[in-house]
């Protein structure tokens, strides 16, 4: 299950966006020596401050722990990758108001086994395409360090490094810019199991939810917008909000 976090619907999700923060300060400065901002044990910077800042975030459950997380920003704004490449390589990364930056993707460091974090990051894949057709968004850039970059690039979507591979402290990363589009989320899919059991059958409507100021889940009007997408609905996200719509699977 991935839950989408924006700007209207973020203080429902006050708990897990502090595990997100903890759970990055964790992996990336503790562990991979990140010289970033952190603030009260919490790896903040000032894109996480931003109005239109999204989060996808993995859980097993509305209410269980948060699994992995991953931050989306508009190109057509400041984002990171603006700060990270130099100015004389920035012209060849695409941006504006149909391209997203996927950053700080990030699985819980207590969750062992490979097969269960790349199970994340698959499914992570997914909802990005998904919400990014739902958004009109035709194109995502990221940069992958050495270890993501040969998943990135062969998952099944259709990606490209741009640019030249930059040295970053004991690693190094590339520019990648990957298409949306429903042939990419239907090879993610049947490439990697993982994601398959968040589709929802296509002539199916599946049921809303949203939470009230107590916590409570409770059934809201059915999505009945769906586009239809090789037998299954392309939508697997989920939003906890009234203004947006969530599906899970049936």
């Amino acid at each position: 299950m991935i839950v989408v976090v924006d700007a209207g619907n973020r203080g429902h999700f006050a708990a897990d966006i502090s595990a997100m923060h903890r759970q990055r300060k964790a992996v990336f400065v503790d562990r991979a020596g990140w010289k970033v901002p952190v603030v009260a044990d919490l790896e903040i910077d000032r894109y996480d401050l931003l109005e239109d800042t999204r989060y996808l975030l993995a859980k097993g459950e509305p209410y269980g722990p948060l699994l992995a997380s991953a931050r989306l920003l508009t190109t057509a704004g400041p984002h990171l990758m603006q700060e990270l490449y130099p100015a004389s390589y920035r012209a060849a990364l695409p941006s504006g108001p149909g391209v997203w930056e996927i950053s700080r993707y990030c699985t819980d460091p207590g969750i062992r086994g490979r097969s269960k974090r790349l199970g994340y990051l698959w499914e992570t894949i997914c909802a990005v395409m998904e919400l990014g057709m739902a958004h009109g968004i035709d194109r995502v850039i990221f940069a992958a360090n050495r270890a993501l970059l040969p998943l990135a690039l062969e998952c099944g979507w259709d990606a490209a490094t741009v640019g030249p591979t930059l040295t970053d402290g004991n690693d190094e990363v590339t520019a990648v810019v990957a298409v949306v589009t429903p042939e990419g989320l239907r090879n993610v899919r049947d490439r990697h199991g993982e994601c398959q059991e968040f589709c929802v059958r296509a002539g199916c409507i599946d049921q809303s939810f949203i939470a009230n100021r107590s916590g409570n889940w409770m059934a809201n009007c059915a999505f009945a917008a769906c586009h239809a997408m090789g037998g299954r609905f392309q939508f697997s996200v989920m939003v906890r909000s009234a203004s947006q719509m969530s599906l899970r699977a049936a």
